[in-house]
């Protein structure tokens, strides 16, 4: 007999013999001392069984899920795949419902935030915290060959597959990104228990370990090791253990845990494919290998199956000393010495490969030094980011930057040159601050829509002064260019005024104010000219080229379609579109619900119209539009996949009146509601974060309170389970239990109320 055994069946027998609620309490004390370094055994669970225990102690639940027992349909949960240039038809599913569902919640788990599970056990046993190490929901058996054939040896069971052809409009190239969970980790690593997953991509598995030689995911296949032992292991630079018995101080639950029941799971994985001509057909399928217990999971991030080349690591080990850089297309890692890693980022390489140092000027951390006058550097943003983007420039800030970091030791004067290096270089931003990046208001800045831009006659003090160069994309977010700094030349400058395109420019020299429309105004400055012309900012909205830019969500903007006008009339809003109109355009990156509201500034401003779709103008049918003849029009509830998107606010005319004075309100929806139970019994409506705060035990979305349930452990039904629940425990243990559930003593769901409850007993009490 194991120690575990012993120990148990003398804590039976003192019970039976002596009754006394004081020694019961030293046994289960002692058996939770024991209970982790026994050794380990197997769930003996039957078909359509589970040991899910509910925690006694508060969840969060982050992650939650949602099986095709909810409503949902396996179509569903292909759609939630979907990426844009996709088409599907003839979708399956094999395995049990509550096998395959649905997640949201995942961004700081699994690494995104929502998207499609598939399980060999349960996947509402997959939200956190980690209190039990052998979660297991045993189903119908049935395995899958193709997965048989990945781990030669294995028969697999409880197999959950999902199914479907599809065709890609763009690049015959497909890719997703997962993360592999499982409850096999760490302790049965490299044992006869070995779940694993496959996509199959027309017969094909593309769901390979990176820099493997076409290895499958698997529990043997990827891991640190058992005992858990990094960087031991195979691959251990792509996993991340989630047990807490591995995790000091060793017990359940435990702090350093992501919120997730699963034991390990692997870092963001990619699987990427070459399509047939034509219909393709993938098989995503999960099952246990070995025997039916301990769950498996993968989770796929939602809209991420989509049709182009994917990215990844490249490492150089051609020169005297090794390379990596991120987010690199395979197309472009070829060569004697170099590897590429798809999916994976220089940092989770094995063996390790050096990020290369990036461009000088690419941001803040490494800008380019001027430390004398005159200054010329010929350079490109080509090779750089869009870092910054919320700068004096307005949406001459959204192309790709370069920053400049400019000494002065002495008051100076000087005049700060870009031009671009062909015409087509041109919509130019350059911003001068003090601080890095500028900020909204910043010492000094110029833009043009022409291939020059300039700051001209400005003296600075002695300082350190950051220069940015950016520009307002137009097709190419990258810019060639020549930047030329020296001393004031004494030449005025003035406002530049485009008469076409009432765009005005501050401080330029009239030598860069020759282009077709321009008229420049020696002396004065934009907001001085007679008649006026509007500055480049308040453009801003006019049509769909001159979009007001979102940069996030939430976003609250006050402004008018008075200065602007009637572009666009035939779309989703009918008659509603027919006055002054205002585009804005965002981005989003996540699955996210978004409300929409425009208030009417004065009860003058009703009759709003406000429309959203994916191109601009919006179509005569458009994702989403509202109309009101009222002050008050709102989208509410909208679920956005990731992309690109134009908001359009209209009016229908009432008399004269064709402009509107509004606010607008972006926002995210609402957290659901749903029941929170609390341990004295007590339930309320409460958001799930509002159920974690409060210490609520259980929360269900979108039902009604009804009576809490009994957790396992609270054996005199109170609601609480602490000390006082050890005399019925006792008693349940002998045969003379009297209170409301006999079942809450039995904690491991054995069908009796014994021994082998006890440690498990102790556990679920709070401070033990």
């Amino acid at each position: 007999m194991t120690i575990m055994n012993v120990s148990t069946s003398v804590c039976s027998r003192s019970i039976r013999g002596f009754r006394f609620v004081a020694m019961a309490l030293l046994c289960v004390l002692f058996l939770n001392d024991v209970a982790e370094s026994a050794p380990r055994e197997r769930p003996r669970l039957g078909r359509g069984e589970n040991n899910r225990k509910q925690s006694a102690v508060a969840t969060s639940r982050a992650v939650i899920t949602q099986n095709l027992n909810s409503g949902l349909t396996p179509a569903d949960l292909v759609t939630a795949l979907l990426g844009p240039g996709v088409s599907v038809s003839n979708v399956t599913y094999t395995g049990v419902n509550v096998a395959a569902g649905t997640f949201s919640g995942g961004t700081g788990i699994v690494g995104f935030a929502s998207g499609v599970i598939l399980s060999s056990g349960d996947i509402s046993f997959v939200p956190g915290p980690n209190s039990q190490d052998s979660v297991s929901g045993v189903n119908t058996g049935i395995g899958d060959a193709d997965l048989n054939g990945l781990i030669p040896g294995y028969t697999t069971f409880d197999a959950s597959v999902l199914e479907f052809d599809f065709t890609c409009a763009g690049t015959q190239i497909i890719q997703f990104q997962y993360v592999f969970t499982s409850e096999e980790y760490n302790e049965w690593v490299n044992t006869s228990f070995n779940d694993v997953f496959g996509f199959f991509l027309n017969g094909t598995n593309i769901a390979l370990i990176p820099g493997s030689a076409g290895t499958a995911v698997s529990i043997n296949n990827l891991n640190c090791a058992n005992p858990f032992n990094p960087p031991t292991g195979s691959y251990c630079n792509l996993f991340v253990n989630n047990r807490c018995a591995d995790i000091p101080p060793g017990i359940f639950p435990c702090a350093g845990a992501r919120d997730t029941e699963m034991d390990g799971l692997t870092v963001v994985l990619t699987a990427t494919g070459t399509l047939n001509p034509g219909l393709n057909h993938i098989k995503l399928a999960i099952a246990d290998a070995g025997d039916q217990v301990l769950d498996s999971n993968v989770f796929i991030q939602g809209q991420s199956f989509v049709c182009g080349a994917p990215r990844g690591a490249c490492c150089d080990t051609s020169g005297a000393t090794p390379t990596c850089i991120n987010n690199v297309l395979q197309a472009d890692c070829q060569g004697p010495g170099k590897v590429w890693s798809v999916g994976l980022t220089c940092d989770q390489l094995n063996p390790p490969c050096p990020t290369a140092p990036p461009p000088a000027g690419t941001n803040c951390a490494n800008p380019i030094p001027i430390t004398s006058l005159p200054f010329v550097n010929v350079n490109t943003t080509s090779d750089k980011n869009n870092d910054y983007t919320d700068t004096c420039l307005g949406n001459y800030d959204n192309g790709r930057d370069i920053v400049y970091e400019l000494i002065v030791t002495a008051t100076q004067c000087v005049d700060i040159t870009v031009t671009g290096a062909t015409p087509q270089d041109n919509w130019i931003g350059v911003a001068l601050g003090s601080a890095c990046p500028p900020g909204l208001t910043c010492i000094a800045q110029g833009t043009s829509q022409s291939n020059v831009a300039t700051i001209s006659n400005l003296t600075l003090a002695p300082g350190t002064y950051y220069l940015m160069i950016d520009r307002w994309p137009q097709g190419n977010d990258g810019l060639n260019f020549t930047l030329s700094i020296t001393d004031c030349g004494g030449a005025p400058t003035g406002a530049c005024c485009n008469t076409v395109n009432l765009v005005c420019t501050n401080n330029v020299l009239e030598v860069n104010c020759q282009n077709l429309n321009e008229v420049w105004s020696v002396g004065l400055t934009c907001d001085q000219l007679v008649p006026p012309c509007a500055p480049s900012d308040d453009i801003h909205g006019k049509d769909c080229e001159f979009s007001f830019y979102v940069p996030a969500i939430p976003f609250e903007d006050i402004n008018t379609t008075a200065n602007k006008q009637e572009d666009y009339s035939l779309t989703c809003l009918g008659a509603y579109d027919t006055g002054n109109d205002m585009i804005y355009q965002f981005s989003i990156t996540t699955t996210r619900c978004i409300d929409i509201v425009v208030s009417g500034a004065t009860p003058d401003d009703h009759s709003i119209g406000v429309a959203l779709d994916n191109s601009c103008p919006p179509g005569a049918s458009c994702l989403a539009f509202a109309t009101t003849p009222g002050t008050v029009a709102q989208i509410s509830n909208l679920t956005l996949a990731p992309g690109t998107y134009y908001l359009m606010i209209d009016r229908l005319p009432l008399g004269a009146a064709e402009s509107l004075d509004f606010r607008l309100s972006i926002t995210d929806c609402p957290a659901a509601i749903g029941a929170c139970c609390f341990a004295d019994g007590h339930c309320q409506q409460l958001s799930a974060s509002e159920c974690k705060l409060g210490g609520g035990f259980l929360w269900s979305e979108g039902v009604p309170c009804n009576p809490c349930p009994y957790v396992k452990g609270d054996v005199n039904c109170d609601h609480v389970v602490n000390p006082g629940d050890i005399p019925q425990f006792v008693e349940a243990l002998i045969g003379n239990y009297t209170g409301c559930d006999i079942t809450l003593a039995d904690m491991n769901d054995s069908g009796l109320a014994d021994g082998d409850d006890i440690h498990l007993f102790v556990g679920a009490m709070p401070g033990i």
